[in-house]
């Protein structure tokens, strides 16, 4: 008995000495900032590093092979005198203002018929909307590539049927290409923001909206001043997210355009792919890329201090 008694406390000091060289192996001030360090050591090589890489080439001349050579701001200045240039930052603009109202104000109203309590079968449109947005972009593309066909697509066989308009070159016709690669990407995205209209719908207190009712607000009225004030957060979340996306447009106007017809659907993203990956121009597309930042910082920033006021 003395030997086991003997033995336990043996065992019991081991145990406790490795505990000791635990706890100053791994410190309860310490230990994060070693399991966050593996995150962190790639999230600067593979993010900051060239951000801030790309940033001096956009100051130099470069075609990834012969020596850098240093132009100062001549790329930035070459950008605003190149005609393809302004028609593509044009084309972004444009796109990205349509596809930012018309996503919010679809979403709104989806977010409004998908959380009212007459409608039958909700979970069943919630996911239908949903579904998009999951979908592969090649294969959606290649779906609005049928549907915009310029003779048996599925959009002119309708207009067809009804009689109201003749054949349209939907992806050809540079009225109609642009508008036709945003109307693809509001379908794609706006089940996707609908969800947090109704997560926004259903977080508002049913006694505030009853209480409206009882003062003789009707339901304009009670949308006006007591829901939408309440989805501001959610409205400003969507802009800002969107927005984001839509300055970046290029999937879409690459795989069923290209940038054609004569540029009509040319984003700067495209611009900055040919120019870096066509042209070797790496300097004169970082360049792009920084101007292209920069026209999202202005706007997320506008969109903040509207936020605020």
């Amino acid at each position: 008995m003395p030997y086991l008694r003997k033995g336990n406390q043996y065992q019991y000091q081991i145990t406790y000495h490795k505990i000791k060289v635990g706890e100053k192996l791994f410190d309860k001030k310490k230990s994060p900032y070693f399991f966050i360090a593996p995150f962190f050591i790639m999230f600067v090589i593979f993010w900051i590093w060239p951000i801030v890489q790309s940033f001096i080439w956009s100051f130099t001349e470069w075609d990834g092979l012969s020596e850098k050579k240093f132009v100062g701001f001549g790329n930035y200045i070459a950008l605003f005198s190149e005609k393809d240039f302004l028609i593509s930052l044009k084309n972004t603009i444009l796109a990205a203002a349509v596809y930012i109202i018309l996503l919010l104000i679809i979403s709104l109203i989806l977010g409004f018929l998908l959380n009212s309590a007459i409608l039958k079968g909700r979970a069943f449109f919630r996911t239908s909307f949903f579904i998009p947005v999951t979908v592969s972009l090649p294969v959606v593309a290649l779906i609005f590539y049928i549907i915009y066909a310029p003779h048996n697509g599925v959009l002119n066989n309708i207009f067809s049927f009804l009689g109201m308009a003749d054949s349209i070159n939907w992806l050809g016709d540079t009225k109609f290409a642009l508008w036709s690669i945003v109307g693809l990407r509001v379908w794609r995205a706006a089940g996707y923001y609908t969800i947090f209209v109704i997560a926004g719908l259903q977080a508002i207190p049913r006694n505030t909206v009853e209480a409206g009712h009882v003062d003789g607000a009707g339901t304009w009225q009670i949308i006006r001043h007591i829901i939408l004030p309440q989805l501001k957060p959610i409205i400003v979340y969507i802009i800002i997210a969107s927005s984001i996306w839509a300055f970046q447009l290029f999937e879409e106007p690459w795989i069923l355009t290209q940038g054609g017809p004569i540029n009509a659907t040319s984003t700067v993203a495209i611009h900055i792919y040919r120019n870096a990956f066509r042209f070797f121009k790496l300097g004169y597309a970082s360049a792009s890329a920084y101007v292209l930042t920069m026209v999202i910082m202005i706007f997320a920033i506008i969109n903040l201090k509207i936020a605020k006021d």
